[in-house]
């Protein structure tokens, strides 16, 4: 058994526990990495009847385990503030410890036979929520996941006076006990050591987590997340175990059917329901034996992995181990990985083609999927959806500030939303943040609309490929990003691919060309000008943005010192360049 702990955001330190089969050489293991989430008052100790090496139901025998405590749960910080203790950013945790571990040479082993995901009650919404942030390249890795008592995707609002109710539950040694006994468990199954567990876990969570949980996170939605789970290539045929207790009043075990395991075959997910006779909630205290056969009951292969040469941020980070059953080679592999199958819901009305600016939306809206002029509302009325931005922080300029005010106002939840412009660069074009303040505004303004079910795009970078602004800003924010946004202003496709590789490696998500011009960036940023030369690259970078499923969205630029041969329009009717584009996107619409 190993006690470790790291840092994932600012004041969150996450504590976790390994157990390795004692008796069982490391390179002759073959069953998956087991990892456990648990219950809202609950912590890593909760699981301890399948993790304990004495226990006559343990896994830890025979399974690698892990068991973590949650933010603000067992020996676990987090942040002084309930909205972030919520879903979202509990399952960014998990995503950094298991990254953590997967680069760590003496711990990478555990992962070559795959993992099993386990979550009880809150852990299994988080678990839910974690599945989503997998990549496709490393969602390979989970063999399934077992759902305890889960909580369902959907939100639940509680009435004020019910919310103080379950708050006042933990609030002391007796009314944890009386909680216990009266509603969480069927009494008669639980030991001494599980009492004195359940009262030393549920003091001790602090409470920004016993908030975060009652105030946000059983109110956050992640059926999004769910369904765009279910819509990945690499989780299909995904196996799910979903145990509900038959005496169970706080997740019911109706209700876990109608909620749960409905909305996961829903979504193409090969269910099992059990419902298990004579107990509550507290299952992994109430009935271990029920989740140890569910563990044992996936249907494993033995596949080879091949460690890629960079960590994969996914909000946190990702898992960063790629899978195949049969691998001709890295370079069979990451081409497979390179062009999976796009994720419809990131390609705004299955179009990926889009409009920076208004001027030429008329002339081409019927093959848009999307349009963005760098603000938080649309100035022009259009047909195409329209994608709001936070441009900057405020300070950039009156504009700027203009700009700020203007999206505190937003009111109305759009589907995707962009972080800022170019931060990496200095005014007017573009924002000039610095990576700590930029996290601070991400955190405070753009990161709740993410737990709202809103896709966010990424802040935006000016230098490309040779941006140093993003990775440091990610490892600050409490939310990440779904999908990439990026700009290219390049005059080749040799160049257009640098760039599309840059992001890809390094961040390993969905990308959205939100700028893209006909630039010599190697001589001081000289826009082209001959028709014939932009005619060409026109052409050539629809048809390779349209081609590359790296890529779920682009937009051409309508202007702004690019010269007038870039111009779509000009006197209120299409240029050659405005008409090149709509004839070179009309092929795939």
């Amino acid at each position: 058994m190993q006690s470790l702990s790291i840092k994932t955001f600012f004041g969150t330190e996450i504590h976790f526990t390994i157990f390795k089969p004692p008796s069982i050489p490391e390179e002759q293991i073959t069953r998956p990495l087991l990892v456990f989430l648990h219950y809202w008052g609950g912590s890593s100790a909760t699981w301890h009847k399948l993790t304990s090496y004495k226990s006559p139901f343990s896994l830890s025998n025979e399974y690698p385990c892990i068991a973590i405590d949650l933010r603000g749960w067992g020996l676990s910080t987090g942040p002084p503030s309930a909205p972030d203790h919520s879903i979202t950013p509990t399952a960014s945790d998990v995503i950094s410890v298991l990254t953590h571990l997967n680069t760590d040479p003496t711990t990478s082993h555990l992962f070559k036979n795959g993992i099993i995901i386990v979550g009880h009650s809150m852990g299994a919404k988080v678990v839910l929520a974690t599945l989503n942030r997998v990549p496709d390249a490393s969602l390979g890795l989970v063999k399934g996941l077992v759902l305890v008592a889960p909580s369902p995707p959907t939100p639940l609002v509680l009435p004020p006076d019910m919310s103080e109710q379950q708050r006042g539950a933990y609030s002391s040694e007796q009314s944890i006990r009386w909680t216990v006994e009266n509603v969480l468990s069927n009494k008669e199954l639980l030991t001494d050591d599980d009492f004195s567990i359940i009262i030393r876990d549920s003091s001790k969570g602090n409470t920004f987590a016993k908030d975060g949980w009652l105030l946000h996170g059983m109110q956050e939605d992640i059926s999004l997340d769910l369904r765009n789970a279910g819509l990945r290539p690499a989780a299909k045929g995904l196996k799910i175990e979903v145990l509900a207790g038959e005496l169970d009043i706080v997740e019911q075990k109706d209700r876990v059917e109608q909620e749960v395991v409905q909305a996961l075959r829903s979504n193409g997910f090969h269910v099992d329901f059990t419902v298990l006779k004579g107990v509550k909630h507290l299952i992994p205290l109430e009935d271990p034996e029920k989740i140890s056969h569910c563990s044992s009951r996936f249907e494993l292969k033995k596949r080879e992995f091949i460690m890629l040469p960079k960590v994969l941020m996914s909000n946190a980070a990702s898992v960063v181990v790629l899978c195949s059953a049969l691998v001709d080679g890295t370079r069979a592999l990451q081409h497979e990985v390179r062009y999976r199958r796009s994720n419809t819901s990131l390609t705004p009305n299955g179009k990926k083609a889009g409009s920076a600016g208004g001027n030429a939306v008329s002339f081409w809206e019927p093959h848009l999927g999307w349009r963005y002029d760098w603000n938080s509302k649309q100035s022009s009325s259009h047909n195409t959806e329209y994608v709001p931005m936070l441009w900057g922080d405020g300070d950039a300029s009156d504009q700027d500030a203009q700009k700020y005010q203007e999206f505190q106002n937003l009111r109305t939840t759009p589907t995707y939303l962009l972080g800022f412009n170019e931060p990496d660069c200095s005014p007017p074009d573009s924002s000039s943040i610095a990576e700590d303040k930029g996290a601070q505004v991400w955190n405070d303004l753009i990161a709740p609309w993410g737990q709202k079910g809103v896709l966010l795009g990424s802040p935006a970078m000016c230098k490309q490929a040779n941006e140093d602004w993003l990775y440091p800003f990610e490892s600050q924010i409490s939310r990440g990003w779904d999908f990439t946004a990026i700009h290219v202003y390049k005059n080749s496709m040799d160049g257009v691919n640098k760039d599309l590789d840059h992001y890809w490696d390094t961040y390993g998500k969905p990308i959205w060309v939100t700028e893209f011009g006909c630039v010599d960036d190697q001589n001081g940023f000289t826009p082209c000008s001959d028709q014939s030369e932009i005619n060409l690259f026109i052409n050539d970078i629809v048809d390779l943005f349209e081609g590359d499923d790296r890529v779920y969205a682009y937009a051409y630029i309508d202007g702004n010192g690019l010269g007038d041969v870039w111009l779509p329009t000009s006197n209120g009717q299409l240029t050659e360049s405005g008409q090149t584009y709509l004839s070179a996107i009309s092929k795939y619409s």
